[in-house]
């Protein structure tokens, strides 16, 4: 059987799970994707994508809101609080609803 080893490049951050803040690795900034079924005639279906932040926390990963993190040793030029991520899934709603328009 081979064996493998995957090297991941993780960046120090807080996170904030609750009221408590924990030290942890930011894996990365993904897309996170759920259905959405309208209920009434004028509302368009779909699938809604959100960014979140992937983290680890005592050794768990953990998918969480861009909002929860803060990096370590990285000057940003806007905090990640400062961000508003309903703001990405607010603009694909409206890309959606322009596709369909034109059926």
């Amino acid at each position: 059987m081979a064996s493998f080893e995957i090297e991941c490049v993780t960046q120090l951050c807080l996170v904030k799970l609750g009221n408590d803040v924990f030290k942890g690795d930011l894996y990365g900034v993904y897309q996170e994707a759920h259905r959405h079924i309208a209920l009434r005639i004028e509302d368009v279906s779909g699938v809604i994508s959100n960014p979140v932040a992937v983290v680890a926390v005592n050794g768990e990963l953990l998918s969480v809101r861009l909002t929860q993190v803060h990096l370590l040793g990285v000057e940003v030029s806007k905090p990640l609080a400062d961000v508003d991520d309903t703001l990405f899934a607010r603009r694909n709603m409206e890309v959606m609803i322009e596709k369909y328009k034109r059926f």
